[in-house]
């Protein structure tokens, strides 16, 4: 599925029946190819989200450790999924992020998503639209430049879903 990343092993075969140990695990993560607008996500099947977590204690998962209506919801979590808890005591920068092809002529997209943080104050979700060719680095913040455009403010401390909408030019 592109936009997910796998681990793999590798041993040799030794062509006498034997086999070396296995070395790993590796990571590869298919590139995404980009989803056309219209689009909508509940997130109860795999869409080609790219999570980009690495070694980060606080990370993004797909999972039934929260929901806003369906069974499964993209969330931050320091269990790997099984539960939408977090550390508040390490500073963690994770990104969830996926491709879109905006349709030829637009000139403004609605964007609406539901959130919601029970973090400290300190902890907040930002929203980006960037050029797909940004390079997303986990640990890292994306930062306003040309063609990178933080989407409403620093979203947190709302302990209940609410929906956001914006339209983008």
């Amino acid at each position: 599925t592109p936009g997910i990343t796998y681990q793999y092993y590798v041993r040799a075969d030794c062509n006498d029946g034997n086999y070396s140990i296995w070395s790993g695990p590796f990571t590869y993560t298919l590139p995404q190819v980009a989803t056309p607008l219209n689009f909508t996500d509940g997130f109860e099947t795999l869409t080609g989200w790219t999570l980009n977590n690495t070694t980060q204690p606080n990370k993004w998962a797909v999972g039934t450790g929260i929901n806003n209506g369906g069974t499964h919801a993209l969330y931050i979590t320091d269990t790997n999924g099984a539960t939408n808890t977090y550390n508040n005591a390490i500073a963690s920068i994770s990104h969830a992020y996926k491709d879109f092809v905006i349709p030829a002529g637009a000139t403004q997209v609605d964007f609406t998503f539901d959130w919601r943080s029970l973090g400290e104050t300190a902890d907040y979700l930002r929203v980006w639209t960037v050029p797909a060719a940004t390079v997303i680095t986990a640990g890292g913040a994306i930062t306003p430049a040309v063609n990178k455009i933080q989407v409403g403010g620093n979203l947190t401390s709302i302990p209940n879903f609410i929906t956001q909408n914006h339209t983008l030019n």
